[in-house]
């Protein structure tokens, strides 16, 4: 829950989703993100001038991560819950900063 509050409340990059989260796992912290950018691009999101212009264009690209990431169920799994990339753990720096910067 903690992880939607935070990406909803602030303009985000990149998040690194944890698939095995405790209160709302991975898979649908990601969905209601996605879809939360989807409806603030159709019906605006009550913020700011600047802020809510800038989120109408916008959506954070979402990571998943897990320890399991070489099973192909899993794969596919991210690929149904709109994860924009998916990462096996444990992350190293370098890894992240490639995927920061592309």
């Amino acid at each position: 829950m903690e992880a939607y509050d935070i990406a909803t409340e602030t303009l985000l990059d990149i998040i690194l989703m944890d698939l095995n989260m405790p209160i709302m796992d991975g898979f649908t912290s990601c969905i209601k993100i996605k879809s939360f950018y989807e409806e603030s691009k159709i019906f605006g999101g009550g913020l700011g001038c600047a802020e809510e212009e800038q989120r109408l264009h916008y959506s954070p690209f979402i990571v998943a991560v897990s320890a399991s990431m070489f099973d192909s169920n899993l794969i596919r799994q991210c690929q149904d819950h709109k994860f924009d990339d998916w990462k096996c753990s444990p992350l190293s720096a370098k890894l992240i900063q490639e995927e920061i910067i592309g």
